[in-house]
């Protein structure tokens, strides 16, 4: 069961792939691609780190043999694997891997789109090498960098995010563990709200079938009764989620951040 909270989406920039650079270290290659980047310049101004998502979105070529069946080319692997990462982690809904959704307003989040970009033109930022994510501080300095799908995993990104975060908050490193505990919590209570709602639609719709075919009052007593007891025990866990919610605010808040 995920629900989506709007006040944990991403709200993301785009920004333009940067021109290749040309040095021998690694480090300085990185730092350098990134200081490019129009919107990792706005982020310093702004006081906040920034999180740049390098993705694809290109599609496998397809065959003579499929464009004669008119088959829909689908996502390459690497443009798979971005589509999984914005859904499962960036997509603010109630789920452990959400964890990054929930931390991204702290952050300048920016997409760029390396699509077009081949392994020739830039082999470190292209759509071969997609999914990457990039971790800078508020200086632009770059942190941390994540490479493919098994290192851009919801866990991994979150627990980057909470590193760059500690550099001023040293508090915000327990953030990934607490908030992963509290979104499994908020999965379950969210599932017993539907489930719920679901039984008491059904028992509603029975009572006034009933009704229509002239049912005596006594006859509902049982059915009435067993509806008021599901929603007494329905507004028993709206109560329990809300409490996670603000226990969600509080966690962050306790970390030293502010909340939005």
């Amino acid at each position: 069961m995920r629900v989506v909270r709007s006040h944990n989406k991403v709200h993301w920039q785009r920004d333009e792939p940067g021109s290749p650079i040309e040095s021998k270290k690694s480090d300085e290659r990185l730092q350098k691609y990134a200081d490019q980047l129009a919107q990792v310049k706005s982020a310093k101004y702004g006081d906040k780190p920034s999180l740049v998502f390098f993705y694809t979105s290109k599609l496998e070529k397809l065959s003579s043999k499929s464009r004669s069946r008119a088959a829909k080319p689908k996502p390459t692997k690497e443009a798979a694997a971005c589509n999984l990462i914005l859904d499962k982690c960036f997509a603010g809904e109630n789920d452990p891997d959400c964890v990054a959704a929930a931390l991204s307003k702290f952050f300048v989040c920016v997409k760029v789109d390396v699509t077009t970009v081949s392994k020739k033109d830039n082999p470190e930022f292209c759509h071969e090498s997609a999914p990457t994510i990039l971790l800078l501080d508020k200086k632009g300095v770059v942190v941390e960098r994540l490479k493919g799908s098994s290192k851009c995993s919801g866990k991994n990104i979150a627990k980057a995010m909470a590193s760059v975060l500690k550099t001023e908050h040293p508090a915000a490193s327990t953030l990934p563990k607490k908030l992963d505990k509290l979104f499994k919590d908020l999965v379950k209570a969210e599932k017993e709200i539907s489930q719920y709602k679901d039984a008491i639609s059904k028992a509603e719709s029975r009572i006034a079938m009933a009704r229509k075919k002239k049912a005596s009052e006594k006859s509902l007593k049982k059915p009435l009764k067993e509806l008021e007891d599901k929603k007494e025990d329905l507004a028993k866990v709206e109560k329990r989620r809300d409490g996670l919610l603000q226990e969600e605010k509080d966690i962050i808040a306790a970390a030293g951040l502010a909340v939005l």
